[in-house]
């Protein structure tokens, strides 16, 4: 009874590994004809993650970040919540909550060109805030949004100029 119970475990256990590789075959062949094919091997580092769907990369450094600052190229919207906003700033800097920037973005981006380019940042390196509001932006139609990643924290380390509210 033993042997009968081996062999029939033996022979289901080959069933579902011919099974599992006819699968995975059919899969990988079918992925080759595939016109938006599944790569095997993903870039996960920062830097692709903070890219919009078109593959553009959106990070700004801090030293374009800082050029832009200087000639007033660039308008810098801080998407951190109000309450850190009021604590400290990028001088000149325009608060735009991302929490808040369905019912808010109108009324801060009005008169503001699609043309510009927007500079977007919040705090701390995994803070998505940024790049949340800057795909936003552009899926609103501006054309031109950079994110300043952990830029708060950055501009501060680099004693930059900022501003608080009293």
């Amino acid at each position: 009874m033993t042997i009968i119970k081996k062999d029939l475990i033996t022979k289901t256990l080959r069933q579902v590994l011919l099974i599992v590789l006819i699968t995975l075959v059919a899969g990988l062949v079918s992925n080759l004809f595939r016109a938006d094919k599944i790569p095997f091997v993903e870039n996960w580092s920062e830097k692709t993650k903070h890219a919009a769907l078109s593959g553009e990369n959106l990070e700004v450094s801090l030293e374009e970040a800082v050029k832009l600052f200087g000639k007033n190229g660039a308008i810098f919207i801080d998407a951190r919540p109000f309450e850190e906003y009021g604590k400290g700033h990028i001088k000149g800097a325009v608060s735009l909550p991302y929490e808040e920037a369905d019912l808010k973005f109108a009324e801060v981006l009005s008169g503001i060109s699609e043309d510009n380019v927007i500079v977007t940042y919040c705090d701390g390196e995994t803070c998505e805030l940024g790049m949340d509001l800057a795909v936003f932006l552009r899926d609103a139609g501006y054309k031109k949004v950079r994110v300043l990643l952990n830029g708060w924290s950055i501009w501060q380390q680099n004693r930059l100029p900022f501003e608080a509210e009293k």
